[in-house]
């Protein structure tokens, strides 16, 4: 591991968030993204079974784009059984990870699972798609027409997101 990997913050992320980066097979963003290392459990894996993208999943984890972590702390498998009474498998294995990692969460989602994911580890470490596309223009490694492009092909994916310039400059 390079001293820049190193100091990458870790982030447990849900399927919510692998799903609109998966649709576009755009994985590339997140292993080249600066500053973060996306860290995806086996719960998330599990979940992504429809064609092109699990062979998509697969082939981002084989290239080091994101990494497989599995949940053993004893206190996080606790924390994931609750909040498995109330959200999905993903879901509730990121948020229990990120909290218990101290890692930031990268997820989509609204309501109860963002509201759990808020008290687990504070609204300054979510992170979203409309998050990742802004930092990587910040960093560099997109354009802004290229990461408006990405929202345009999003949106055709169903996951509409407002222009990105209001946040950019």
């Amino acid at each position: 591991m390079t001293a820049s990997a190193a100091a990458d913050q870790d982030v447990a992320t849900d399927t919510s968030l692998l799903l609109n980066f998966l649709r576009i097979d755009r994985m590339d963003i997140l292993g080249a993204l600066p500053g973060f290392r996306f860290c995806v459990l086996n719960h998330v894996i599990g979940e992504i079974t429809q064609e092109p993208h699990a062979t998509r999943l697969q082939a981002a984890l084989a290239q080091g784009h994101v990494v497989e972590f599995e949940l053993t702390d004893l206190n996080a498998i606790d924390d994931y059984s609750s909040l498995r009474e109330n959200l999905g498998d993903g879901e509730a294995a990121t948020i229990a990870a990120g909290a218990h990692e101290r890692w930031v969460v990268g997820m989509d989602e609204k309501a109860r699972a963002k509201r759990e994911a808020v008290a687990r580890v504070g609204e300054h470490n979510l992170l979203n798609t409309p998050g990742v596309l802004v930092h990587a223009v910040h960093v560099e490694l997109l354009t802004l027409d290229e990461a408006e492009q990405i929202r345009l092909d999003l949106a055709a994916e169903n996951y509409v997101i407002k222009p990105l310039i209001a946040d950019i400059v």
